[in-house]
C-alpha cells in the first residue's frame, strides 16, 4: 500500500518542521521522513528546496496577512496600529520558524504570490499608518521602524534575549508606545 501524499501535506509538514527547527534545518530528507516516504517521492510534488520554501512563504505570508487584517477590522489610527502590532507578535510567538521565513526574502524572492502577499502586508500597515496621520514619505519610514521593532522584539523574546524580571508584555507595550508617541496628535 502506498502512502498518498499531496503538495499541501508536503507544505504543512514543512511548516511544522520550520517552527520546530528553523529555516536552515528544514531539509527534504526530514520532510520525507515525517511523511513516511522516500525523498525522491517529494519530487512529484515540488521541484526542489527552493520551490518548497517559496510555497511555504506563500502560506505563511497569507496567514500573517489574514491575521493582521482581521485584527484591524473596524479600527483606525493608533488603535489599528496597536492591534496590528499585537497580532504580529502573537503570530511570531506561535510560529517562530515562520516568522523567520517572513524576513528571509531571498528564500522566496522568485515567488510572485509570496511577493504580492508581502506587498499586501506592507500596504495594510502603510494604510493604517496613513490613517493615523502620517503622510508620505514618513509613512514608509514609520512602517519600517514598526516592522523592525516587531520582528526584533519577537526574535529576542523567542531566543530568551531578555533576562531581566520585567514583564515581556510591559516591555513590548513600552516599546510600542514609544513608536506611537511619534505619531501626530
Amino acid at each position: 500500500m502506498t502512502n498518498k501524499v499531496t503538495q499541501d501535506q508536503v507544505v504543512e509538514t514543512s511548516l511544522t518542521l520550520l517552527d520546530q527547527n528553523g529555516l536552515t534545518n528544514v531539509t527534504l530528507k526530514q520532510v520525507a521522513a515525517q511523511l513516511n516516504i522516500q525523498p525522491p517521492s517529494l519530487y512529484t510534488h515540488i521541484k526542489n528546496l527552493t520551490e518548497l520554501r517559496a510555497l511555504m512563504a506563500q502560506v505563511v505570508l497569507t496567514n500573517l496577512n489574514t491575521q493582521l487584517t482581521q485584527a484591524v477590522i473596524g479600527l483606525s489610527g493608533r488603535s489599528a496600529i496597536q492591534a496590528a502590532a499585537m497580532a504580529y507578535r502573537d503570530f511570531f510567538q506561535r510560529h517562530p520558524g515562520q516568522a523567520e521565513l517572513t524576513q528571509q526574502v531571498t528564500s522566496w524572492a522568485n515567488a510572485p504570490v509570496a511577493i504580492a502577499t508581502s506587498d499586501q502586508i506592507v500596504g495594510l500597515l502603510t494604510t493604517i499608518v496613513q490613517q493615523a496621520g502620517l503622510a508620505v514619505p514618513n509613512d514608509i519610514n514609520y512602517v519600517r521602524a514598526l516592522r523592525s521593532f516587531l520582528y526584533g522584539f519577537s526574535t529576542l523574546e523567542r531566543q530568551n534575549g531578555f533576562q531581566l524580571d520585567e514583564s515581556m508584555d510591559a516591555s513590548f507595550k513600552f516599546g510600542l508606545n514609544l513608536l506611537l508617541a511619534g505619531l501626530p496628535e
